[in-house]
């Protein structure tokens, strides 16, 4: 591989790194307005199941956790792409470190 491929290469990692990047602020957002999402609907079923008087504290709160599962299931998925981000970003640091070392091994052997 030859100088300019690298340093296009190098451009390229770069450029796709902060766009990455990028992605992953958006995604940690996300994934904290789902967590809050989901704290906040299971507090108010746990909330109306004592105020209902479901039963006993279990009880109450398994009905609260039933009561918030689509915001539970949410909160799981916006976590998990924010994990695959975090993976890609990993991966293009990793990624970019190889072609800065290639393009240094390059000029020392010149």
């Amino acid at each position: 591989m030859d100088a300019g491929r690298l340093h296009l290469d190098l451009e390229d990692l770069a450029q796709r790194l902060w766009d990455e990047t990028i992605v992953l602020a958006r995604l940690a957002e996300d994934a904290a307005v789902a967590e809050a999402a989901h704290r906040s609907a299971y507090a108010r079923a746990l909330l109306r199941a004592k105020a209902d008087h479901v039963g006993t504290i279990p009880e109450c709160e398994a009905t609260a956790t039933t009561a918030a599962e689509k915001e539970y299931l949410e909160r799981r998925i916006a976590e998990a792409r924010l994990q695959a981000q975090r993976e890609l970003v990993a991966t293009l640091r990793a990624e970019l470190d190889v072609v800065r070392t290639m393009r240094a091994d390059m000029r020392r052997a010149t």
